[in-house]
């Protein structure tokens, strides 16, 4: 309500003043997530590390993907996937993209 008694006024000094501690309150609950799904705790922040039921759980060292169409470790930089019908292959270091459809022989 000040904000907008503020902003109103065109008093933009005492409405810049607002804005900024609001943004500075909002900013600290942004990157503060506490979350609970079923009787699991998930907690994360910017200076917090990600923790599940209070066991911190690393963010790097292990497979970006792994599933049954590829896998990809965590410091590559390129990365295969294939399926029965086509395969997909990226380079990030020079942005390279192939995409191949698999012909299948039908008689």
């Amino acid at each position: 309500q000040n904000l907008l008694n503020a902003v109103q006024q065109k008093d933009s000094v005492y409405s810049s003043s607002i804005l900024g501690r609001r943004l500075n309150e909002i900013r600290k609950s942004d990157v503060e997530v506490e979350y609970r799904k079923n009787q699991t705790y998930f907690q994360f922040g910017w200076d917090r590390p990600l923790t599940v039921d209070g066991l911190e759980i690393s963010l790097d060292n292990f497979p970006r993907y792994n599933n049954k169409f590829g896998r990809m470790e965590w410091k590559q930089r390129n990365i295969s996937i294939q399926t029965e019908l086509a395969s997909l292959y990226m380079d990030f270091d020079d942005l390279t993209i192939v995409e191949n459809e698999i012909l299948l022989n039908v008689n």
